[in-house]
This record gives C-alpha cells, sequence and structure tokens, in this order.
C-alpha cells in the first residue's frame, strides 16, 4: 500500500525544513505545489511565489530517496483548490494524505494508521482531531468551537 502526502505552501518558513525531515521517512511519495491564490496576493511576490525561503528550502532539501514531486506555476492560482487539484493529479498513492505546512504527526501514529488502514481496506477517508497550539507548546487552545467538532479535519 503506499501512501502520498499533497501540499500547498506560501511562505513555508520556518516550518518547511521540520515538515519535510518529519513525513520524508514516513510516505511514500510528497508532491508540494507552491505559490499563491489570488487571494493572498499581498503574501506572494508579483508573480505568485514565496515571499521568505520556501523555495531555497525545498530546493536543498536532501530527496535521496527522489520521493518528492515539486510544482509552480508562472503566476497565481486561482484558489488553494486548484493547488490541491494539482498535487492530486499528480499523486499515484492508494491513499492521499493532505498535510498543512504547520501540521506535524508521530511516526508512530503513521504507522499505525498505514497498519491498520492496510487491515481494513473498507476504510475510505479518516479524519484527525487537532491540538491547536497558541503561542507555543504550553498553550493549548479551547473553546465552544472546540467542543462542536471543529478541530476535526478530513486529511487522508
Amino acid at each position: 500500500m503506499k501512501f502520498s502526502a499533497g501540499i500547498i505552501v506560501l511562505n513555508g518558513m520556518p516550518y518547511l525544513p521540520y515538515l519535510l525531515r518529519n513525513i520524508y521517512p514516513v510516505m511514500d511519495e510528497i508532491v508540494i505545489v507552491e505559490g499563491a491564490a489570488l487571494s493572498a496576493a499581498e503574501s506572494a511576490t508579483a508573480a505568485g511565489h514565496s515571499l521568505d525561503d520556501t523555495v531555497a528550502a525545498l530546493n536543498i532539501f536532501s530527496d535521496s530517496e527522489r520521493k518528492i514531486k515539486f510544482i509552480q506555476k508562472d503566476g497565481f492560482w486561482n484558489e488553494k483548490d486548484e493547488m490541491s487539484q494539482a498535487y492530486a493529479a499528480e499523486c499515484s498513492g492508494d491513499y492521499l494524505w493532505q498535510i498543512d505546512m504547520d501540521e506535524f504527526y508521530h511516526h508512530h501514529d503513521v504507522q499505525w494508521i498505514k497498519h491498520y488502514l492496510a487491515e481494513n481496506p473498507e476504510i475510505g477517508a479518516v479524519s484527525f482531531k487537532t491540538l491547536n497550539f497558541f503561542r507555543g507548546v504550553e498553550a493549548v487552545a479551547k473553546g465552544a468551537r472546540f467542543s462542536y467538532g471543529d478541530d476535526q479535519f478530513w486529511r487522508l
């Protein structure tokens, strides 16, 4: 069973290197789409790309197993959905794991999920309950919205 990770990124520093080091050992394929949707034009270059060192960090990341596919386009993406469709079109795995730039998963949890899905092929989607940190890892955001399911996201 093959797992693909799909990521959209704009101004992904400083998270990008940490995210890649975190998922590289446990994913079979990683497809990254870089750039800005029109709605984020003020946070991008005139050509629609990251203002920070996102592209440089991608270029220097050691991809010894050739797992990473990097997609950019000239100009702006119409919306984030178009960016997600771009990585989905390139992914070849049995499962597509959508990962946000500021999300992190423990390796043992990913391995458990992969094993569980292999034993339960009738499962077609997985959502995750998240912890939302506030100003560091010492404080987890809480409130009514997190009690009504706003802390669960379809990811896999």
